[in-house]
């Protein structure tokens, strides 16, 4: 794969995909999400695999040590791609498992456009995946764990298809932290008595939606760490990729709220996002 500019994007995809492609994410974060900043937002996806998988696989690169020339790697809830095009970038044999009908149908074109043809992709849940026990080098889960139906079994899924010595990378939000991603509102913490129910009124109070509120889990990194403490797995040491809510920036009022958030996140060990690299034993 090539590197392009944003402007490329319809020559290397095709007009159906970018379509599609448009499409596809307005619904998301105009309408699912009710995002003011949405068109930039949408814009930015169609050069996805450098704007969200580049950073994500740089990361578990940096943090594995891991040379993914050769490698079998597998993105659980794959989305359009964002990750494992940025994988096959770097030589990975990308596999993909995908619940929505229109976004693997994104992924198979965008594949076969970028000559991926090879590329397997499938449709499925992570708590059910069609892979053999020991299949993967690399199991990437960038923040899919809060829509799943059961993240206890999707946790052991990914460690059931991960190579003995393998790694599987899971990246959350941790719903202890005043925050939520998807909606990109400071709140009280949804995972705290009551969190979900406040959530709820503030999003109706800002006139936003609330659909896809009612689809999230509202996970923890203690209540993940518990679930992989059962298991016999290692754990490489953390390295977050982005703290932007915790960084104390803008008027007085904004510093001095953030600056409350940081103490509460050292002290509670949380972040807006966690990211957890399991070694699989």
């Amino acid at each position: 794969m090539q590197k392009r500019d944003n402007s490329a994007y319809v020559n290397d995809h095709g007009d159906k995909v970018f379509r599609m492609m448009s499409a596809y994410y307005t619904r998301y974060y105009r309408d699912s999400l009710g995002l003011s900043d949405w068109l930039e937002r949408v814009a930015l996806r169609m050069d996805e695999e450098r704007t969200f998988g580049g950073p994500v696989i740089d990361l578990c690169e940096r943090s594995t040590g891991m040379d993914f020339r050769g490698k079998q790697a597998l993105v659980v809830g794959a989305g359009t791609g964002a990750e494992l095009f940025a994988l096959a970038e770097r030589g990975a044999s990308v596999h993909a498992i995908e619940p929505s009908g229109e976004a693997l149908e994104i992924l198979k074109m965008k594949s076969a456009e970028l000559g991926l043809d090879g590329a397997d992709i499938q449709e499925g849940a992570a708590e059910d995946m069609p892979f053999a026990d020991g299949s993967f080098d690399l199991v990437v889960c960038y923040m899919v764990l809060e829509h799943v139906n059961d993240i206890r079994r999707s946790i052991d899924e990914m460690i059931r298809v991960a190579r003995p010595g393998g790694v599987v990378f899971l990246s959350i939000p941790d719903y202890l932290y005043f925050y939520e991603g998807h909606y990109k509102l400071f709140c009280y913490p949804p995972a705290l008595p009551l969190g979900k129910r406040l959530l709820r009124a503030y999003l109706k109070r800002l006139g936003r939606p609330l659909d896809f509120m009612d689809g999230l889990n509202f996970i923890t990194s203690y209540g993940v760490l518990s679930i992989l403490r059962e298991r016999k797995v290692g754990l490489l040491p953390p390295a977050q990729i982005q703290r932007e809510a915790a960084r104390p920036s803008g008027s007085l009022l904004k510093r001095s709220v953030l600056s409350i958030f940081g103490i509460y996140s050292r002290l509670l060990e949380v972040s807006p996002q966690e990211n957890i690299f399991i070694v699989k034993g």
